[in-house]
């Protein structure tokens, strides 16, 4: 039976029920994982993501969000698109992710693998928009940090991940970026792209310590 990962929240929500019975012990839940890693998946989509054409001709960019499922074996055996930017992109989203198909750790249930919905977001920045070292040439980090945090308190968390993660393109370690950009990912369900934020700013020794991360990320 298929299991549901529900997204992390970012404060606790207390119920009441006017009943004080003991309540059950909650499963042990842990997401699938790509066999590589966060940061080898990240690298892996952004070396065979193609910019399709006629989305260039039309100055089409955004972030693609693919729910996949992965089965008790570690491969997908589905995958659909769950937020559209456009036809084009949208397909060469789940291109790049079917090339993924036996690439991944199932994810568990009290130690025991069951099958499991995942996100992968799938960011498109067109080549022209970026300098000769990869860098975006359109706004500065300050620029780009506003207007994340803007779609952050609208809770518009797809536009406010693509901003922070073009104000990382040009200074990786920014670690209140990276902080941002971490609680964005725990929004959209994508805790492995998270956990890899949360690790590296532990890293870069954060004053600000993402705890509400940290429960989700083994090491």
């Amino acid at each position: 039976m298929k299991r549901k990962l529900f997204s992390a929240i970012l404060t606790g929500l207390l119920v009441s029920t006017g009943v004080y019975a003991q309540a059950p012990s909650e499963p042990t839940e842990t997401l699938p994982q790509y066999k590589d890693g966060g940061h080898a998946l990240y690298q892996f989509i952004n070396e065979n993501l193609q910019y399709p054409q006629t989305a260039l001709d039309k100055k089409i960019r955004g972030t693609v969000l693919v729910r996949i499922t992965v089965d008790k074996n570690g491969n997908i055996n589905g995958e659909k698109v769950d937020h559209s930017v456009s036809p084009e992109l949208d397909q060469e989203a789940l291109r790049v992710v079917a090339m993924m198909k036996d690439k991944w750790n199932p994810g568990t249930v009290n130690g025991k693998p069951v099958e499991t919905d995942y996100s992968l977001s799938v960011s498109f920045i067109p080549p022209n928009e970026r300098d000769q070292t990869g860098k975006p040439k359109y706004g500065t980090n300050d620029y780009n940090f506003v207007r994340g945090m803007a779609c952050s308190k609208q809770k518009d968390y797809l536009n406010a991940l693509f901003y922070f993660s073009d104000a990382l393109d040009s200074n990786s370690s920014d670690t209140n970026i990276l902080f941002y950009r971490c609680l964005c990912k725990i929004q959209l369900g994508d805790k492995m792209g998270a956990c890899d934020d949360y690790k590296r700013i532990k890293t870069l020794q954060h004053p600000n310590d993402p705890t509400v991360t940290s429960k989700y990320c083994s090491n």
